[in-house]
Parts: C-alpha cells; structure tokens; sequence
C-alpha cells in the first residue's frame, strides 16, 4: 500500500509554488513558540512529517464496455510472484483508521464550537461508526494466514500486495468508489478471460473492497480536514492581534502549508478576508499574496470543483460500504468463478447446501496447490468422474454422482491418481482405517499420560517405603490418575478441536427405507394440570397473561371471536413450524375453520378443535310468497341479504342471522 502511495503521489502536479518576493528576504523568521492550544488539533494535521496529501483513489469513469476492455489489459499487464504476506498490508490500513480518527476529532471540534461542517464533514461525522466497523470487518474476512493463499504481486506500484488488491483498487478508481453488482460480474468475467482468479481471492474480494474503500475515505477525509485546518489558522490569526503578530507569522506557517499541499487554500483564505486588516498591513499582505496567487478567482474555482468532486466520492464510498454488506455475495461469486460454475453442471452439486459446496471447494483449493494445477483444471477432473457415474437404481442416484465421493468417499485414490498425487500412508480419518489408527493413537496417548502422572506420584514416595506398600499405591492410585486423565484429555480435545461440518443428505423427495430407524428416547413424565374457568372469566385472565407476560398456559382454548386480538398482542407460537408442522395437517381439517385460526405473516396461532353447526328454520309459505328459494337463502350472505330484501317488500318479514335477534 505504501508502493501505492508513493506512486499515486508522483502523479500530482509538480509546479513549485512562486519564490517569494525579494522583500521577504530581509524578514527573519521569528523564534519558534509553542504551538497554541486553542488550534492544536489543526496543526497536529498541518504537521510536515505527515507528508504531502494523498490523491483520492479517483480516474475517469468507465462503463460496461470499457470496464471489460480494462479488465482484460489489466489481467495481462499484472505480473504475480508468490503469495503475499501481511507485514504491507494491516499496518496501512491502522494508519488509515489512525488519520480517519484524528480527521473526526477535528469534525467532533468544529461540531462541539458551532462551527459549518459542510456537507462532507456532516457525511463523515455521522457515519463515523459505519467507518470503525470496517476494521473488525477486514480483520474477520482476512486474517493473516489467508494471505498465504492470495497471488502476490510482483511489480510496482502495488508490488507486494494481493492481485486481488490490484483489481479491487481499479474497480474503486473507475467507479468513483460506486458499487454495482451487475458491472463488478461483467468486469471480473473479463479479466479471467485472460488470467482466473482463484476461489481464494474471489472471496476475499468483499473484504479488499472494503480496504481500498476505508483507504479512500482515509485520502478524503484527511485532505478536507487538512484543508479546513488551513482555514481555521487563518482565521485564527485574523482573529486574533494580526498587527501584533505582523505577516512574520503567515510566513512561518507557510512551509507546513506547502509541504501538506494546502498552501492554495491558506491563501486564498488569507485573500478572502484581506480587507479586515489596517493598513499598512493590507498593503504588505497583498502584496506578499500578489507573488503566490496571481489568479484568486481561478484557484477558488479550481478548490471548489475538487470540493465537489470530493463530497460525490465520499457519498459514494459510504453507500458502497453499506451495499457490500447487502450484496448476496455467494450468488455473485457463484456467477463469475469458473470453478463455480463448472461443478454447476454437476446435478448434485448444484442441488447440495452452501455448507457442503463449500467442502468440496475448499478441497479443490488444496489439491490445486498439492498438485500444481490450476483450480480450474481439478474442477473439470472431477466433473469428468461425476459424469461416468452410472443412471439411478431403484430410485436412488449413483453415489458417484456426488463430488464428495471422489474425494472423501471410495473414488479418492482414482482423483489422486488423475491429479498425479499419491494417498499418504496414514488413511483418512474419515475411513475405517483412519478411525481404528485414531483409537489406537488416541488409547495409547492416555495410557502414556496416565504413567507419566503415576511415575511422578511413585517417585514422591519415601526411598524406604516397603515395596508391598508401593505396589499397592500404585494399584489404588491408578484409577483417579486414569480418570483425571481421560477428563483433561477430553477437555483439551473440546476447546482445541475444530467442528467438521458433516455434509447434509438430500430427503427431499422422502426419507428411504434404508435411512429409516426407529429412535427411543427417554423422557420425564409431567403432571397435566387442568383450568376451567367462565367464558368472560376465561378470556379476561387471558388478556392479562398476554400483556403482562406471566401466568400464561402451554395450551388454552379461546373463542374465535378472540383469535385476532390475541394473535396480534403476540406470545403465540406459530404451529406452522416444528415439530406442530400445522400446514401439513389443512387438509384434515374444514377449510374455513383452519383459516379462522391464522395469524398475522402467513402464521397458524390456533387449530379448530371442533366446530359448532347451526340450524336455519324457516317458513316454507313466506318464502313461496316471496318467490325466494332455499337455494338463495343458504347460497351464501349477499343473496341471504338479497332474498331477506324481497321477503320484506313481500310480506313484511325479516330474515334473522340469529335466534338471538328474536324480541
């Protein structure tokens, strides 16, 4: 990163700012005095030993088409030698958050004194926390091991550094730190077109974007808090005793300016509030001005157009940031890795769980670099050999079908020996023999432990023991020292030992005969308490279990009426879940009862456990009047309120829903 920065550094311009004029040379700088306190925090970043500002990590802007033609060059211009290392890359990005840190101090003062932030200075304060995160972010995705995965790069000005590194940061430079999935896809294809990038850097990609981003944002918020550092001296010194201090003290700041890359704006600040100070002051300033800004609308245009262009890349690096965090990145990578989507073709691979992928990739990966070859080439071999297996049995796919049979499973020897590899000597642990060897290993450990502990407690003995009270000591101590020997072994073998994902078995389409078993467990027998209550009782102390969170029953029957306002306090379980699995149940049940006990979001809070059929009684003559029929009466409620109109303009009655209508 350090190359980096060297190299973007000799990009900037060179113009030497003007000498000064022939009248400062009989001026003596005055003695060096204390820094003042009031502006410590902006001469800590006016400090010369911090070196000139960095550019931002900005070019022109490509499009898809030009972003594709990019990528292709740059596979063909980066050169890679070995793995990298992490000795380049943690200690940059520390003096990223380092600079990023003390930026915010000098915000946090601006914000604490009533001062304009602008609307940079707003973006960066408050997304201040966004910024740290990243830290933890790139430690978690990149520790310092994986680096020994990632292809360095050999030449400058990124010499040193991941390739990944290198295509992040075009990526970032081309986009003005934008970020686009469907670009990003469009521009990683193109490169491997001519140089694949290995699974290890397609997954470090999320993580190095982040890197280079905080990188930006560190270049960018350095150079606008520099610059308004520059400012606030300025306008310390105006407001102050300018006639005491006299323009000796603009002089002596200047060289911290110049070497900061900021002398412009401390100028065109001192020009902007020339007219403040007495004369003969004025007279001397402008022309100490006149010599090093000859042009002040000009530099005022050209700070301001950097200022915009610098508050859209810090916009955009902080979306970005969020955006990384939003971006299905399985699925991106899935579509541009050649690995990826040569396994694809294989049914069974694509039909297997991210976990259990991720075991046959990472296999791929060793025996790439076991073997010399490129991932991609593995890929294929063991592509070829899942193709080879033979159609369905019964029902049952061929094992060969699965990648992981060929090199977990019984096929491993025939994938080694297509690679050019040979099988160590010490089986698999995974197999019969490797479990027996780890038994035998792992019996003949604890018994070597256990006569390491029994020696040491014999030789504390007294020399004249008797030799009969020896022997029976030993045989008395032997099993405490066998048990607390097994129980730290056990211990150190539970916090040491790495969890093995075990891969998932496909029962998708049911679970077969031959993985069926019968499983017995235990359990405590509880007692069943019963509550009856009074129906109003009963729903009342409902309500109040529900919004006190106490006193609430594992089970409880309720009247449908007080379905939804139960369901919508929350405290019910949803029964589509397991192991109720309510959904499967629907069809045992009449469809409106079921549906009566559904919760808000697609969830069943309650299952009907009976229904209660209610009788209509009519007069047969009134509705022969009327012309109405029972079919219209019991079709459904629009042409049961429909018939109910025509039987009152004909005979004066009314249709009643309820007996309880009845006066």
């Amino acid at each position: 990163m350090n190359a980096g920065r060297s190299a973007d550094a000799a990009a900037r311009s060179t113009d030497a700012a003007p000498e000064p004029s022939p009248d400062d040379d009989r001026r003596t700088s005055p003695d060096p005095t204390p820094d003042p306190p009031e502006i410590a925090e902006e001469l800590a970043l006016l400090n010369p030993a911090l070196g000139p500002i960095e550019p931002p990590v900005r070019a022109v802007l490509f499009g898809q088409a030009r972003f594709e033609q990019h990528g292709r060059s740059l596979a063909q211009a980066q050169a890679i030698q070995g793995t990298a290392g992490a000795g380049q890359f943690f200690p940059r990005l520390d003096d990223n958050v380092a600079m990023l840190q003390q930026t915010r101090r000098l915000l946090e003062k601006r914000h604490r004194d009533f001062r304009h932030l602008g609307a940079a200075g707003k973006w960066l304060l408050d997304n201040a926390a966004l910024i740290d995160e990243q830290t933890h972010q790139v430690r978690r995705g990149l520790p310092r091991n994986f680096f020994r995965l990632l292809p360095r790069l050999r030449d400058e000005p990124l010499a040193g550094l991941p390739r990944i590194y290198g295509v992040a940061w075009a990526w970032v430079a081309h986009t003005d730190g934008g970020f686009d999935t469907g670009l990003l896809a469009a521009y990683l294809r193109a490169y491997q077109e001519e140089s694949p990038l290995s699974l290890a850097e397609l997954w470090a990609l999320p993580t190095t974007l982040r890197v280079v981003l905080v990188e930006n944002l560190r270049r960018l918020a350095e150079r606008f808090a520099t610059l308004q550092a520059a400012r606030d001296v300025v306008h310390h010194w105006y407001d102050g005793h300018p006639a005491a201090s006299g323009i000796e003290a603009i002089t002596a700041l200047e060289p911290r300016m110049a070497e900061r890359g900021v002398a412009e704006a401390f100028w065109l600040q001192l020009d902007h509030r020339l007219e403040e100070l007495p004369q003969p002051l004025m007279g001397e300033l402008a022309a100490w001005l006149s010599t090093r800004l000859p042009a002040p609308a000009q530099a005022l245009a050209r700070q301001q157009d950097e200022s915009i262009k610098d508050l859209q890349s810090i916009r955009n690096a902080i979306t970005a940031l969020r955006r990384i965090d939003q971006t299905h990145w399985r699925q991106l990578i899935q579509s541009v890795s050649p690995v990826m989507r040569t396994l694809g073709e294989s049914p069974v691979f694509a039909a297997e769980a991210p976990d259990t992928q991720d075991l046959t990739l990472h296999e791929i990966e060793r025996l790439a670099r076991k073997s010399g070859r490129p991932e991609l080439e593995v890929a294929r071999q063991l592509l070829a050999l899942t193709q080879g297996a033979g159609p369905p049995q019964d029902g049952e796919p061929d094992r060969r079908s699965a990648p992981i049979y060929w090199w977990r499973g019984a096929g491993r020897p025939t994938l080694l020996a297509a690679l050019g590899l040979h099988e160590h000597a010490w089986p698999p642990h995974d197999t019969a023999p490797g479990q027996r060897w780890a038994a035998v290993a792992y019996l003949a450990g604890l018994a070597l432990l256990g006569l390491l502990g029994l020696s040491w407690l014999m030789n504390q003995a007294r020399p004249d023991a008797a030799p009969w009270l020896l022997v029976l000591t030993a045989l008395l101590a032997a099993g405490p020292i066998g048990e607390a020997v097994v129980a730290l072994t056990n211990r150190w073998i539970s916090e040491l030992a790495r969890p093995a994902r075990l891969p998932r078995l496909d029962f998708s389409q049911g679970l077969p005969d031959a993985e069926r078993t019968l499983v017995v467990m235990p359990v405590l027998l509880i007692e069943l308490k019963l509550l009856s209550m009074q129906y109003a009782d009963h729903h009342l102390s409902m309500t109040t279990a529900l919004a006190t969170g106490s006193g609430l029953p594992d089970v409880m029957a309720i009247d449908l009426r007080y379905i939804g306002k139960f369901a919508g306090s929350g405290g019910f379980v949803d029964l589509n879940q397991a192991p109720y699995l309510a959904a499967s149940h629907a069809d045992d049940y009449v469809r409106f009862a079921m549906a009566q006990g559904a919760g808000p979001g697609g969830t069943q809070v309650a299952i009907p456990a009976d229904i209660g059929p209610g009788t209509l009684i009519y007069r047969k003559d009134l509705l022969d009047r009327a012309g109405v029929s029972e079919a219209e009466i019991t079709r459904d409620w629009s042409a049961y309120l429909s018939a109910g109109e025509r039987l009152r303009k004909a005979t004066g009655a009314y249709l009643m829903a309820d007996a309880a209508d009845l006066r």
